[in-house]
């Protein structure tokens, strides 16, 4: 019977830059299959070269643990010509050309504020080293989430046997909720509050280059949404069954 591997992962903030923003980055509200391959590549040690083809395949899962909160923060935006300028200006020495390329400008910034997240993760390959390195909290590479100055911080939960299973009735989904096209089918309840967010990318390859996009729906708040649904995986943890569904590998044509 296959296992996953489920640890949590956060850090006291996270971004994950959504593509199409350029001055005013915007964060997803979900951390993207992309930078969780990326996370466990760090642990295991495997290049930004090496764990996009490596990790191409994992069946992973992700579970929000903690509210989804976003705070945005104000900078100025530099060219990197004026520092030139400026150290020129120290040495007090002239400029070769009258042409100043010098400018600054105001943008903003998201950031997801204190985002803890269980990732469940299962392939054959790495398994047993990733459970090795989490137990004894160790990463080959320092993990983040989202941008080096957001270490993140990693938790073991255990190693848990899981199967294929097809809910034809509502059960508790515990992971966020990825599809294609169609909105999966929930149960609405008193007070359930959810979101559906866009073009998370499922890879990058080893140019940094986003590959292929999925949705995602999920509840802001860290509880689970009863799903009737075909793709799911049933987790045998020590005290109880959890439901979750796995995001996509495959990007779609």
């Amino acid at each position: 019977m296959p296992q996953t591997v489920v640890f949590d992962a956060g850090s006291t903030f996270g971004f994950f830059r959504k593509g199409f923003t350029t001055t005013s980055a915007l964060t997803h509200a979900v951390i993207p299959r992309s930078a969780v391959e990326g996370l466990v590549g760090a642990i295991l040690g495997l290049s930004s070269e090496d764990y996009p083809e490596k990790l191409h395949q994992s069946k992973i899962a992700v579970e929000i643990t903690t509210p989804v909160r976003k705070i945005n923060m104000k900078y100025m935006h530099t060219n990197p010509d004026w520092w030139q300028e400026v150290s020129l200006y120290l040495r007090r020495e002239q400029r070769k050309n009258e042409r100043r390329i010098q400018f600054a400008v105001p943008a903003s910034v998201e950031f997801l504020v204190k985002p803890i997240y269980r990732i469940y993760f299962d392939n054959d390959e790495f398994n047993e080293e990733l459970e090795t390195l989490l137990q004894k909290r160790l990463a080959h590479y320092t993990p983040y989430l989202g941008t080096s100055s957001m270490i993140c911080f990693t938790k073991y939960v255990g190693s848990y046997d899981y199967t294929s299973f097809s809910a034809k009735e509502y059960v508790a989904i515990s992971s966020i909720l990825p599809f294609k096209d169609k909105i999966p089918k929930i149960k609405l309840q008193k007070d359930l509050r959810f979101a559906i967010e866009e073009g998370l990318p499922i890879h990058v390859d080893n140019q940094r280059i986003p590959a292929g996009s999925y949705k995602v729906l999920y509840a802001p708040e860290p509880v689970t949404i009863s799903v009737a649904d075909e793709d799911l995986i049933e987790i045998q943890t020590e005290n109880v069954q959890k439901y979750v569904k796995l995001l996509p590998t495959q990007i779609s044509s």
